[in-house]
């Protein structure tokens, strides 16, 4: 899924200060012919939305003349109006799926057009997680990541091979799905901002309107010049990220993203995850240099590489170049005062990135859209049978964010009561409702990682103030714990930085009653509900400490 912003031009505009902002169409711009039961093309039955954006809304359908096999619709807006570049990358978008023959890169399968005439492109629908997913706030194991960062490489390989940047890579857009046999396989998806570098005459550099997520940005994506090492520093980042747990560069605007990208890298991999080998650390280093030709030639060589130094801390495993020749292309270096156009982040397509929350593994349960949901090819889907496909793609899931969008639109559906019945048991099931037995149930034992290691302030290179988001339910007078970047109950969103910090609650009836400080390593937070009634939500605002 892509988003966009609202600028029709390719220069500099005022720089955005909002580095998490997803762009939202008015209702004036989304068609809503389209909807649960049309088909499409006289094939593709819409079963329900999955998610939407500034390019497109995203659809699961059923194939109707392959026995209803689940496929990924995504129709574009009505934005051609406007702006002809929006349908101009819809179709760059099918042109690279269609150009890049690799297992690691999600398929696109047909494209055509509605009734109303906007572009639609069906691609093949992956049953996964994404890897945003499965990430955590230490790292990921190593043997874990090797496999992966192999496999993006691979994969981002290919796309190079064919002249394609991608432009957004990031863990929203890399899938992971469980093989039979138990081996862990990745995908890479949306590619609604990629640049083929071939058309209209292109080289190995292109000029281009400015794109992508801005944590994930290297510094010529900003001044609309992306190449193969763009993708690069992307996957630098990322490497960076699963390892240890954090992104390199963490800053409240452009501005300062650009600032810190020029001055490098300060905190260094093996600072954070201490049994990375050193070559490990080069890899990831080298890949997110500040100018692009001194970054690696070979997306596919550092995969490898970096992989086989993750697997073995003592490999003096060396980075091969062989695969592309050195990068002698001209940059353009970006002012750290520049004003840019971002494109904002969109959620991806596939059913996991809606789905249930992480599991304390870190895994969720892969999506199923069993053959029963079925409607005749050629004939009119019930509203039954649609009900039905819309069961069947969440029935496996117990998400109660899903279970609630079942009953919104079906309150008197044919599966309402076993939805109610499902989000009864969840809510029993809830630690916080364990104070209604008759006798006290044992406290369990914490499930909280320990306590990380509080940094040094002059180490510290992120921002200097943010929040933390929480959502769950907290009782009337319970208390909430939020240890190493993990809440003892519900959902999190944001982290502490570890060096002194101060913490203001900015939701009423919510105290800090343990703020973070040098004896919980400023690691530790831990809020009380002094109101009568349960919260769900709490806003915590921190500080660097002056």
């Amino acid at each position: 899924m892509e988003s966009a912003s609202g600028d029709r031009s390719t220069g500099p505009a005022n720089p955005t200060s909002d580095l998490n902002a997803t762009i939202q169409m008015t209702p004036s711009q989304v068609h809503t012919a389209v909807q649960a039961g049309t088909l499409l093309k006289d094939r593709y039955r819409i079963v329900r939305e999955l998610s939407s954006g500034g390019f497109g809304r995203v659809f699961l359908a059923h194939d109707q003349q392959l026995h209803d096999r689940p496929v990924v619709v995504k129709i574009q807006l009505d934005r051609a109006i406007d702006d002809p570049w929006f349908e101009k990358k819809f179709h760059e978008e099918l042109r690279a799926l269609a150009l890049i023959d690799h297992p690691g890169v999600v398929g696109a399968l047909d494209s055509a057009r509605t009734p109303d005439g906007r572009p639609f492109l069906v691609m093949q629908y992956v049953e996964g997680q994404p890897l945003r997913s499965v990430m955590t706030p230490e790292g990921m194991p190593l043997d874990r990541a090797a496999n992966i960062v192999r496999q993006i490489g691979q994969a981002l390989g290919a796309a190079h091979s064919k002249n394609i940047w991608h432009r957004d890579l990031k863990p929203e857009n890399i899938m992971l799905q469980m093989l039979p046999g138990g081996d862990e396989h990745v995908r890479l998806i949306d590619f609604g901002l990629a640049t083929i570098a071939g058309l209209a005459g292109k080289q190995q550099f292109t000029q281009t309107r400015v794109a992508g997520s801005v944590g994930y940005m290297a510094p010529e994506q900003f001044s609309g010049q992306p190449s193969a090492a763009t993708d690069i520093y992307a996957f630098g980042v990322i490497a960076y990220e699963i390892v240890t747990g954090r992104k390199p560069f963490v800053a409240e605007d452009v501005i300062q993203l650009s600032s810190l990208q020029r001055s490098g890298v300060k905190l260094k991999p093996s600072a954070l995850r201490p049994g990375i080998s050193s070559q490990a650390e080069r890899l990831i280093l080298h890949s997110l240099n500040y100018n692009p030709n001194d970054r690696p030639a070979s997306a596919s060589a550092v995969g490898e590489a970096l992989s086989q130094a993750l697997l073995n801390p003592q490999s003096s495993h060396s980075l091969p170049m062989a695969s592309l020749p050195p990068r002698r292309f001209p940059w353009v270096w970006l002012a750290a005062g520049v004003g840019v156009v971002v494109l904002a982040a969109g959620g991806a397509w596939i059913y996991s990135s809606r789905g249930a929350p992480p599991s304390a593994s870190g895994a969720q349960a892969p999506a199923s859209v069993p053959p029963a949901a079925s409607a005749k090819p050629g004939a009119e889907a019930s509203d039954a049978a649609i009900e039905l496909a819309f069961w069947n793609s969440i029935g496996s899931s117990n998400d109660p964010r899903l279970l609630r969008e079942y009953l919104a639109k079906y309150p008197k559906g044919q599966f309402a009561e076993l939805a109610r019945v499902k989000l009864d048991e969840q809510a029993a099931a809830r630690p916080a409702e364990a104070h209604k037995t008759a006798v006290p149930a044992p406290a369990p034992k914490s499930s909280l990682p320990p306590l990380r290691p509080m940094m040094k302030p002059e180490e510290y290179a992120g921002p200097l103030r943010g929040d933390l988001r929480w959502s769950g339910s907290l009782e009337a007078g319970g208390s909430l714990t939020i240890q190493a970047g993990k809440p003892a109950t519900g959902d999190l969103g944001g982290d502490l930085p570890r060096v002194p910090v101060t913490v203001d609650a900015l939701t009423g009836g919510v105290a800090v009653i343990e703020p973070p400080s040098v004896a919980n390593q400023w690691d530790r937070l831990v809020i009380r509900n002094t109101s009568a009634a349960p919260v769900a939500g709490i806003q915590i605002r921190w500080r660097i400490a002056k």
